[in-house]
């Protein structure tokens, strides 16, 4: 189950399990439920292709009451040499994403390496491998 479809938001998650039976009745067969605890988490793709030309990285269980958040990135080639800091945009109370574009660090491909800043204090870091 896709956290960020949620919102990444905490709490109990309930599954209920259902099928249907040769005349189309639905039967309910079980579930379950989890408690989803707080935390800051970082998510985004591990691998991806250069001809995808971006990807989004997403911080999330920040305080909803963060102003700003700022997602440097650059390549490990030659260092920060092409680093950009890339403006977060908020999609839920607590939850930011930036999308990289690989036009924006030369096309290359390699290592990308992002810090994330929540408010100017270091809140989380995503690496993710580019190639073609």
């Amino acid at each position: 189950i896709p956290f960020r479809e949620y919102n990444f938001e905490t709490g109990n998650y309930s599954t209920h399990l259902y099928f249907f039976d040769q005349s189309g009745n639905m039967l309910g067969v079980g579930g379950t439920s989890v408690a989803v605890k707080g935390g800051i988490g970082v998510s985004g793709p591990k691998t991806a292709n250069i001809s995808a030309d971006s990807y989004d990285v997403l911080i999330y269980g920040l305080d909803p009451n963060v102003k700003r958040v700022q997602f440097p990135t650059w390549t490990s080639n030659k260092d920060q040499d092409d680093i950009e800091w890339i403006e977060g945009v908020k999609v839920a109370p607590g939850v930011w994403k930036a999308t990289v574009f690989f036009q924006r660090h030369n096309s290359e491909v390699g290592s990308y390496i992002t810090h994330i800043y929540a408010d100017n204090k270091y809140a989380g870091v995503w690496t993710c491998n580019v190639n073609r």
